[in-house]
């Protein structure tokens, strides 16, 4: 594995599906109404934001060595097919929060659909940043 280009990449997904998390943060504010308004409010979520930054650099750090080790070819289409195959994944966590936590489908829904469609973006920047070592 190269790691420089490793790391890089990992840098690189993590902005660019950062960037994607608040743009579909934003555009899906009344679909996910009832899943926010569970959660804390928005100054203790201010001063919880370092462990958020740290549990996504974490998933962006295991989902980038997962792609870099099991790459094939390391074309986009194959990015954007493993992004969506670990966005399936993850929302396997959304579903165990819906049996527990009192959101309508409809937020379920956005956030499963959010899910897929920020890990194939990041998947996608993975295999255009990620160079093999020679």
């Amino acid at each position: 594995m190269n790691n420089r280009s490793f790391i890089i990449t990992v840098v690189a997904s993590y902005v660019i599906m950062a960037i994607a998390g608040i743009i579909t943060d934003m555009a899906t504010k009344v679909q996910m109404a009832s899943y926010f308004a569970i959660g804390r409010s928005e100054q203790d979520m201010a001063a919880m934001m370092p462990w958020l930054l740290i549990g996504y650099l974490i998933t962006t750090t295991v989902f980038c060595y997962f792609f870099v080790k099991g790459r094939e070819g390391g074309g986009v289409m194959e990015g954007v097919r493993f992004g969506a195959c670990f966005g399936v994944m993850i929302s396997g966590t959304v579903l165990v929060s819906y049996s527990a936590l009192p959101f309508d489908m409809t937020a379920l829904i956005t956030q499963i659909v959010a899910n897929i469609v920020i890990y194939m973006i990041g998947g996608a920047v993975a295999a255009l940043v990620y160079k093999p070592a020679n």
